[in-house]
């Protein structure tokens, strides 16, 4: 296919969306940091030293270093076959020795870490270590965020800055193997039938559209700067299946986390599997819920009345439409208002009573004496409630212009998605057998784009200070 320089195009073209960073540089970068010597600590303190036994010939700081740059290739033997081309390992070992220089086992002559020893380590990284490495990854997360600027809201609270939202989604990550329980293989060697490898944390799940996954569930929060692959993901954690907590329970525990470290976020996009009293508590957190409503037609709640109102001295029915609030025109259709304005007034226990304003808009079919009018409705359910608010109502109303203007960072969610799977897994299967490694892979991963997307950042910033006129 060839360009057609008479033809204009109709879609929005994306730019710099190649913005990279060589593997040599990433790694180099991330051994000087906090980041990488507060995780050197936490894979020592997972296998401490032992008196007995052979002594190690390997660092913690290269088991680390190991699988940080693992997670830049395919396979751990491109790994080793990256490490043993050229200068590489020396280069690296220098590095790492200038930031631990009383590491013996950085010395020169150091030898490079093998798969072999990211595997033999890796049988010690269990749960615990896991929530030790989220809580490390949400801290930098956020100091990395507030470098960045995410977290600082440029908008207002109804229309908030790209900076000031927050975005996650639910993932089913393949197993690594694609067997179950009681497929059988014959071993040559012991010369007899046996179970073969498998996930067994791995089971099946449903996603909103009806289509079954087989694998294990992950739930992810992150937020941009709205400069190509400037991507932070604060946190990610597995839904394990012999546990009783939900999706929308551990979306709300890490978007209350963020809101608290980064006090400015105004907006969640999530998708419907958060509803009803979820989207209330959201609402309580002072954030935007940008998450869609159920197609309640043709059902009894597909419209839902709100009460008389007084717009303009006249008395005016209010009624829940498709996830907007409205008034009927003269021939029975829904009107949607436009929102104006939000309002977070304090109760005493420290949730909030949520307001949002609305006006008529103009040129409509209703009574012309409404046009222009204000009304005001509030957005978050009261205790005696008949209905739960979240579960009808939203501040925009979903499809119109102000919606569809806040919607689209919902795909970034996805984005983050199809990164971990292109990225992250092997011929889209997990790394590692089961979940608890799994999880800590993503992790480690994830850590690495957080950084890669500082450092994408810092450069975009130093090459605007410098492209910037002298001062007068």
């Amino acid at each position: 296919m060839t360009w057609n320089p008479d033809h204009i195009a109709d879609r929005r073209l994306r730019t710099a969306r190649d913005r990279h960073i060589e593997v040599h540089d990433v790694m180099r970068s991330l051994i000087a940091t906090r980041e990488f010597s507060d995780m050197v600590a936490l894979v020592a303190g997972a296998r401490p030293p032992s008196g007995t036994g052979r002594p190690r010939r390997h660092s913690a700081a290269s088991v680390t270093f190991l699988y940080f740059l693992s997670m830049l290739f395919p396979s751990l033997a491109k790994v080793e076959s990256y490490l043993s081309f050229g200068n590489n390992w020396e280069s690296y070992r220098r590095r790492l020795h200038t930031s631990f220089p009383d590491d013996p086992l950085l010395g020169k002559g150091s030898p490079a870490p093998t798969k072999s020893l990211l595997r033999h380590w890796k049988q010690v990284f269990d749960r615990e270590f896991g929530e030790k490495v989220a809580d490390l990854m949400f801290v930098h997360g956020v100091l990395a965020a507030a470098e960045m600027g995410i977290g600082v809201n440029t908008g207002t609270m109804l229309n908030p800055g790209i900076e000031a939202g927050m975005f996650g989604d639910a993932v089913v990550i393949r197993p690594m193997s694609r067997y179950t329980a009681g497929d059988m293989g014959y071993n040559q060697r012991l010369d007899r039938w046996q179970q073969r490898r498998y996930d067994k944390d791995a089971t099946y799940y449903t996603d909103g559209t009806g289509t079954r996954a087989y694998g294990n569930q992950f739930v992810h929060l992150s937020a941009r700067t709205g400069a190509a692959n400037e991507v932070v993901t604060f946190g990610i954690h597995p839904l394990f299946k012999t546990e009783s907590i939900r999706e929308s329970d551990l979306v709300l525990r890490l978007v209350s986390d963020l809101k608290n470290a980064l006090p400015e976020m105004a907006m969640v996009h999530y998708d419907k599997a958060l509803r009803g009293r979820s989207v209330d508590q959201i609402w309580s957190m002072q954030l935007l819920p940008m998450i869609g409503v159920y197609d309640k037609s043709g059902k009894t709640t597909a419209q839902v009345p709100l009460g008389k109102k007084t717009i303009n001295g006249l008395k005016v029915d209010l009624f829940a439409h498709r996830g907007g609030i409205n008034i009927k025109a003269l021939d029975g259709t829904f009107i949607p208002l436009s929102a104006t304005k939000l309002s977070f007034i304090p109760n005493a226990d420290g949730s909030y009573r949520v307001y949002c304003d609305y006006v008529v808009p103009s040129g409509t079919n209703c009574d012309t004496r409404l046009w222009g009018g204000n009304v005001q409705q509030r957005m978050n359910s009261p205790k005696k409630a008949d209905f739960v608010y979240g579960e009808h109502i939203r501040a925009h109303a979903p499809g119109s212009p102000e919606w569809r203007n806040l919607y689209g960072q919902r795909s970034m969610a996805e984005s983050v998605n199809s990164w971990m799977k292109s990225e992250l897994l092997v011929h889209n299967r997990a790394r590692s057998l089961n979940q608890t490694h799994q999880w800590i892979d993503l992790m480690f991963g994830l850590m690495m784009r957080n950084h890669r997307s500082l450092m994408l950042y810092r450069r975009r910033t130093q090459l605007a200070r410098t492209a910037s006129p002298p001062a007068a």
